[in-house]
């Protein structure tokens, strides 16, 4: 991977165009190893920057999904136009979520549908550090742990949103 001359290297490489993980420096790397992760999967790979080739990178690969164990009909999902809410919404199951989204792409020109609240059901779940709920969330999650290792490593190259998630 190339970065540009101009830009800092920091301890999350900007990878917007990989939906399924994360470029991570091997200090993330070391941190991560320590937490309960979903099915996760570390490649090396180099980094080219000003002419040098770095290789303590990572492709942090996210595998879970847990779409399917989201209590949809105690889940409540905003349709936004920009930023405005325009409706929200309660699914009975992933079926109804995957119908309104192709519905929504054909009768809106711009769109986000994005949770407001999700609750996952009890279970192994509510140990693990880090996951992604896939269509249902747009996202990776970690819990406040990680979060707080992540503060005090002070690593560079992450932000951080608040997210309504809860255990039924």
């Amino acid at each position: 991977m190339i970065i540009q001359n101009g830009a800092k290297l920091t301890d999350f490489i900007s990878s917007a165009t990989i939906s399924s993980g994360f470029i991570v420096s091997s200090k993330v790397k070391l941190i991560l190893e320590k937490f309960n992760l979903a099915p996760t999967r570390f490649y090396s790979c180099s980094l080219s920057h000003k002419g040098t080739i770095i290789n303590e990178y990572y492709f942090l690969h996210t595998l879970n999904n847990l779409e399917m164990d989201i209590d949809f009909t105690r889940s409540v999902f905003q349709v936004k136009r920009f930023e405005e809410v325009i409706d929200r919404i309660v699914f009975r199951d992933f079926n109804e979520l995957q119908n309104k989204t192709k519905e929504l792409n054909e009768a809106i020109e711009y769109y986000t549908l994005q949770y407001e609240s999700i609750f996952i059901k009890q279970s192994k779940n509510e140990k693990l550090d880090l996951f992604k709920l896939g269509d249902a969330g747009y996202g990776t999650y970690i819990s406040n742990k990680l979060r707080e290792a992540f503060e005090d490593a002070k690593l560079s190259g992450i932000n951080y949103r608040e997210a309504k998630i809860y255990y039924s």
